[in-house]
């Protein structure tokens, strides 16, 4: 799991690599070669929305997208990368606490740990915007901005699994490559404040 969430920066490298100038051209790949990565093809609007791009979280995307994103970068690393399940990134923000937030049961703290819309707003954006990557505290397990970022989501998947959220969450890992057809796809969208 990444400490951060994945910044416009690091998208752009797969979208220089393989980005075309419309869906078409992503058939043509698929129908050339079917284990082909789909590249993005350029957005109808600004892509950031006017909330900054050096620094701050790739967002609105699809999690099609995101997919093709993290083949891309497997392939060019020769690592896995995935989108995390629903229960993954659940243990993975919560980082193994028992408490009401990962940094204690105290809600006036928050604002030391991320982003929501009553300390985002600027000047630009009265109810809030997104800030780089990495600015607030991170949780126990070093993982940063995990906890809410204003209108910038994660997608996950739901595994096909029927083991019980205790015993998935204890052998995650090594479940990456079993699970990783997903059934359902979620949208964890979380808006404090």
């Amino acid at each position: 799991m990444g400490k951060c969430e994945v910044t416009w920066d690091e998208f752009d490298l797969y979208r220089e690599a393989l980005g075309v100038e419309n869906p078409d051209d992503n058939d043509e790949k698929i129908k050339k070669q079917p284990d082909a990565i789909t590249g993005p093809t350029p957005p109808y609007v600004n892509r950031d929305y006017g909330h900054g791009l050096e620094g701050h979280p790739a967002l609105c995307m699809t999690q099609h997208g995101a997919c093709e994103y993290c083949r891309w970068l497997s392939r060019k690393t020769g690592k896995l990368y995935r989108l995390p399940t629903e229960a993954e990134w659940e243990y993975a923000a919560r980082a193994g606490t028992k408490t009401a937030y990962f940094f204690g049961d105290d809600p006036t703290k928050l604002g030391e740990y991320a982003w929501y819309k009553a300390n985002s707003a600027d000047a630009d954006h009265e109810e809030g915007t997104t800030h780089k990557v990495g600015t607030k505290k991170p949780n126990p397990w070093a993982c940063a901005t995990c906890t809410a970022t204003p209108w910038n989501g994660a997608w996950t998947t739901t595994a096909k699994t029927s083991t019980p959220l205790p015993a998935r969450q204890a052998d995650a890992a090594t479940r990456a490559a079993a699970d990783s057809r997903p059934l359902l796809a979620h949208h964890a969208r979380w808006l404090l404040g």
